[in-house]
């Protein structure tokens, strides 16, 4: 049998399952070519063959080190791989649950793919189908497993979580029957109030039912114990408001109808105010509202000073320390990966790292970016070198628009904390939101 050859490895633009993926095939090929070379162990030369861009040049460069094809896998892993590449992998795994409107076999092809990459065995994907998979199979397919070890006991090429996942499909399907033929949910409109209900204070009176004439008089003639209020008086006037169960804005009863009436703002209780004027658009609690941020930039600024002469100076330089094996005086250190990103539309620089614990923006990006802050749990952050920790209390949420034009899903939460070198610092919290990788070898994300 003459197999196809292999595709070319290039890392520009490629995942690390791309290179998987090629170490796969490259094995698949010398087991099914039986050719002399690799007979002769000449593995790592017939895959050179199908190495270009940047993997030729790390070839060229190791080639004295690659002295088996083992050898060369384990270094081209730990080349071209980024060493957060399991983290996120991992963060993966614990977030993955069963989303609103997935199917069991969309839900299930993830968990594969991420047991797949993490070598997770079949109980662990077994409890992320069951116990974190659709909330409406959990009690059938906890009564059921016991047919699956059945089945998977009896016969060999059956496997347990194929077993229970055919399960699952089959009760989806069931399930999917059974509410087509349901008929719809009638909803009854509630009724609003009616005016006799309504009473001089704002609030509301049940009128009692008169009680029942006695079983001997049920047949009288009489007119007045016959008579039959007209539907028209059942009817609610237009004058009368409707009031909420949860009335807003923390309003008595009597207080709501007297402000609606009066067409005015329910926050400065101005009446007959323009119909543009509402709460949320009141210029006296706009006013209160500036002021507030105001005092709170101005705290903010006042803690950074006291703190700033302690900061400073043990703050690192702009280029970060990479510890060697061999202490060596030409060692030099590695300047961090810059990133380019605008925090809602205002330009912003700082080095990508997946060892900071949190996000962080300086205090001067914040003022100059009038970027509205939000207080935060208290925290200390300690530095490198410095016995003064710094003291955390304020974040802020901004949308992140990178420069190399990678999408970003969501708002990312930047804790405000001085900076010495940077004026943001991308951290661990954004790397794994966005599902984000450092390439040590083009320098970018």
């Amino acid at each position: 049998m003459k197999p196809p050859k292999p595709s070319t490895f290039d890392p520009v633009g490629s995942d690390p399952e791309a290179l998987e993926s090629w170490l796969d095939q490259m094995d698949s090929y010398f087991v099914l070519a039986e050719t002399d070379e690799t007979d002769k162990n000449e593995k790592v030369l017939t895959a050179s063959f199908y190495l270009a861009g940047k993997a030729m040049s790390w070839y060229r460069t190791d080639k004295a080190k690659l002295t088996s094809w083992e050898e060369f896998k384990k270094r081209m892993k730990s080349y071209f791989i980024p060493s957060n590449y399991r983290i996120v992998l991992v963060q993966q795994w614990d977030k993955l649950e069963w989303q609103k409107g997935q199917t069991v076999t969309q839900y299930s092809t993830e968990i594969k793919s991420l047991a797949l990459k993490l070598d997770k065995s079949d109980e662990d994907k077994i409890h992320k189908l069951v116990f974190r998979g659709n909330p409406r199979f959990i009690t059938q397919l906890v009564t059921q497993m016991s047919t699956a070890d059945t089945l998977a006991a009896t016969d060999a090429t059956v496997d347990k979580y194929d077993a229970i996942e055919k399960i699952a499909l089959n009760l989806e399907q069931a399930i999917a029957i059974a509410d087509a033929a349901r008929p719809p949910r009638q909803f009854v409109p509630r009724t609003p109030p009616t005016s006799g209900s309504l009473t001089a204070s704002g609030s509301f009176n049940r009128t009692p039912r008169a009680s029942p004439a006695p079983e001997g008089n049920w047949r009288s003639s009489t007119p007045t114990n016959r008579s039959i209020t007209p539907s028209s008086s059942t009817r609610v006037p237009e004058h009368v408001p409707y009031i909420p169960n949860s009335i807003p804005y923390g309003l008595s009863e009597a207080e709501y109808l007297r402000l609606r009436e009066a067409k005015a703002c329910f926050y400065c209780k101005k009446e007959n105010v323009d119909p543009s004027h509402n709460y949320k658009s009141c210029p006296k609690r706009q006013a209160n509202l500036e002021r507030k941020m105001k005092q709170e930039e101005m705290n903010f600024v006042d803690e950074s000073k006291i703190m700033e002469a302690d900061i400073y100076q043990y703050e690192p330089s702009d280029s970060y320390s990479v510890p060697t094996t061999t202490a060596s005086p030409s060692s030099s250190p590695v300047p961090p990966i810059i990133v380019s990103a605008t925090l809602d539309n205002h330009a912003v620089r700082g080095p990508a790292d997946s060892g900071a614990s949190s996000n962080f923006v300086s205090p001067q990006v914040v003022q100059r970016a009038k970027l509205r802050m939000h207080p935060t749990t208290p925290s200390l952050l300690r530095q490198a070198l410095s016995k003064t920790p710094v003291y955390i209390s304020k974040q802020i949420t901004a949308n992140v628009k990178l420069a190399n034009g990678i999408p970003i899903k969501k708002p990312s939460t930047f804790k405000v904390a001085p900076l010495a070198s940077h004026e943001v610092i991308f951290g661990m919290p954004f790397l794994a939101e966005n599902n984000l990788l450092i390439d040590p070898v083009a320098r970018k994300l």
